[in-house]
């Protein structure tokens, strides 16, 4: 028997575990098509009809039930075998290095570290916050955070850089409640150019922002600052004494709109969108401790799953 048989067994053991192609492609990660060929040949190999589809289900056959019980335990044998070499938490060990930009790695990480290094005891971590772009592979860099639009995956060396998305989100304008008072309800883009402007850089080159309404209508304006910084967070607590308008990442400022100390402004328009992307190099299998890593960050920091 080849390796291509027993990943055919192990294909209709999941389709029957799972009850329908659809949830056993997804679990597999292959294609709904795909699990139907490994079916078919399966079936074809044996001389035996082991599935019963329908509109609305897929049952075993009698064959399929006698049938299944075998490839259940290799299905089983198979988990036993990753689980046999993969350590547990109080094992884990190494080092990592996770760069990360400031405003995102103080609010969003920082918080979160304490537990996971009471998860991971063995796991030395180095946290590079830094906005820069660095050069990963100089600075032997194993994670990176970052916001913004994906990078494509760009080869280093003999490696390629994996991006795995863990979050969404939009540029919104917020200001003070004291601001909107002093200067009056802002119900369209074209008065935008008028107020006062924070803005996220380290010059006072006017920004350009595009807004957009439900009807898909643009709205560019160029917006000058009267006082600009090279931190959200700090254009943020600007912002909160009153100093003007600032456009930041929706993700950044929910803190300070949960505690209505600030307000969203024009909330019927869009602005840019974006992710929060991790990254690796590891190609085809990330080392156990880097694993952990992202794990916990995609599910107790960004409420999702992880995705490989």
């Amino acid at each position: 028997m080849d390796a291509t048989q027993l990943y055919r067994m192990l294909v209709f053991a999941n389709v029957v575990d799972k009850g329908s192609f659809t949830k056993a492609a997804q679990h597999l990660e292959i294609s709904r098509s795909m699990v139907s060929q490994h079916i078919k040949k399966l079936e074809q190999t044996i001389g035996v009809n082991l599935l019963q589809r329908t509109t609305r289900s897929v049952q075993p056959t009698d064959s399929g039930r006698h049938y299944f019980q075998y490839c259940n335990e290799l299905l089983h044998l198979a988990k036993q075998a990753q689980q046999a070499v993969i350590p547990d938490a109080n094992t884990l060990n190494g080092s990592i290095k996770f760069a990360m930009p400031r405003d995102l790695g103080r609010q969003l990480i920082l918080p979160h570290i304490g537990e996971f290094h009471r998860r991971y005891p063995h796991i030395k971590l180095t946290l590079l916050m830094e906005d820069n772009r660095l050069n990963l592979d100089e600075h032997h860099i194993d994670l990176v955070l970052y916001m913004g639009q994906a990078r494509p995956a760009t080869p280093h060396k003999t490696q390629q850089w994996q991006t795995l998305k863990l979050a969404e989100y939009e540029e919104i304008i917020v200001a003070s409640p004291s601001y909107l008072k002093n200067h009056g309800h802002l119900a369209h883009p074209d008065v935008l150019s008028c107020h006062h402007w924070l803005t996220v850089g380290s010059n006072q080159l006017p920004k350009p922002i595009r807004l957009t309404n439900s009807h898909k209508d643009h709205f560019d304006i160029r917006v000058k600052a009267d006082i600009s910084c090279n931190s959200s967070q700090a254009v943020l607590q600007l912002a909160c004494q009153g100093l003007g308008l600032a456009c930041v990442a929706s993700t950044l400022a929910q803190p300070y709109l949960n505690q209505q100390v600030l307000k969203r402004v024009l909330p019927d328009y869009q602005i840019q969108q974006g992710g929060i992307f991790l990254s690796h190099n590891h190609n085809d299998t990330l080392p156990p401790r880097i694993r952990a890593l992202a794990a916990f960050l995609s599910e107790q920091v960004f409420k999702k799953e992880l995705q490989l």
